[in-house]
């Protein structure tokens, strides 16, 4: 009985390895009624993008009258905003020991400078504007205005 039980399960076996390749290989054989997936439309071509323009957005000219719309305290992002654009150029300031500071001081200097040479000039301490100047054209120096 156990050895009817044992070649019985061979034979199964054996029809199992050769019968199970050759079904999947008809399967693999037969036309799928499926329908092939179906291409997606060319996406549509984009209209032509105009190059970005080379030249910044014109910044106003800056004049002296200006300086009282900038109010001690203000940071530099808030100054850029009343001003309409960053500064041209900027450096620092080292003192030692300034009158009415308890230690030295580091002003940051930015600075605006006009097609016509004039320059609007404010000093940062501690990120809040602290000083702020209007200097004409170079030609003149009686002619320095500052605040």
């Amino acid at each position: 009985m156990e050895n009817k039980s044992i070649i019985a399960g061979v034979v199964v076996l054996l029809l199992a390895v050769l019968l199970v390749p050759m079904t999947l290989s008809r399967l693999n054989r037969t036309p799928s009624t499926s329908t092939a997936p179906v291409a997606a439309p060319a996406p549509a071509t984009p209209p032509p993008v105009a190059p970005p323009s080379q030249e910044p957005p014109a910044r106003p000219v800056l004049d002296a009258a200006i300086l009282d719309k900038l109010l001690y305290g203000m940071t530099y992002s808030q100054v850029v905003a009343v001003l309409g654009g960053e500064a041209d150029e900027s450096e620092s300031q080292y003192e030692r020991g300034k009158t009415g500071y308890t230690g030295p001081t580091l002003t940051i200097w930015k600075t605006w400078v006009n097609p016509d040479g004039s320059k609007l000039r404010v000093g940062f301490v501690e990120s809040k504007l602290e000083q702020k100047q209007f200097k004409f054209r170079e030609r003149a120096k009686e002619s320095d205005g500052e605040r």
